[in-house]
């Protein structure tokens, strides 16, 4: 599977954050949990996220839409409840390779015992800022700081591994245990996640 922030650092980054963006205006509905779930909605190697943040990921990542149909340029707008369990794939995909993603790039940086640092931080804010820009597209405050935090883990993986980073981002992917709830789909080690009933 090619990572969805990909090669490592700044150039290829931000082509697979733009196709993130790309991505982000396609969606139209969130998922909602089913109250009272106690299964966590995914586990990567055995750490988990619960339902509340993938729901939380997927209402900041998927546009609003009018009554036209057109989805708006600001992302990560409120929403009001929705109990509907269909998904934009778009949207779902966006969500649950980011929250993958991420939490795999935490454990390898625990595991290299290295953390954020400030340089991290200004790379990811200026790359957020690129992103933004050039795509011409208007985050939310929450929505832009969720993202920014998805692009400052990847600034710190490829500070930390360099030239060897998109090698070792795919190799912690295909070595991962990735559960998924079944209302999400399926993890699949080389591809990501497929849809239910995928």
């Amino acid at each position: 599977m090619v990572p969805l922030m990909g090669r490592l650092p700044s150039t290829t980054v931000m082509s697979r954050v733009k196709v993130l963006a790309v991505a982000l205006l396609l969606g139209a509905l969130i998922a909602s949990g089913c109250a009272g779930s106690t299964q966590p909605a995914i586990e990567v190697n055995g750490s988990e996220i619960d339902r509340a943040d993938v729901n939380e990921a997927m209402r900041m990542l998927t546009p609003p839409v009018d009554a036209q149909g057109k989805a708006s340029r600001v992302v990560g707008s409120a929403y009001p409840p929705l109990d509907s369990a269909v998904l934009p794939a778009d949207a779902r995909q966006a969500a649950l390779v980011v929250l993958v993603e991420s939490e795999v790039i935490r454990q390898q940086l625990e595991a290299a015992g290295e953390v954020i640092t400030d340089a991290d931080r200004a790379e990811g804010a200026t790359q957020t800022e690129t992103l933004l820009a050039s795509n011409s597209l208007s985050f939310r405050e929450e929505a832009r700081s969720f993202l920014e935090d998805a692009v400052v883990l990847r600034a710190a993986f490829g500070r930390v591994f360099g030239g060897n980073a998109a090698a070792q981002l795919d190799a912690a992917l295909g070595e991962a245990e990735i559960v998924l709830d079944p209302r999400f789909g399926r993890w699949e080690s080389g591809v990501g996640p497929l849809a239910p009933g995928a």
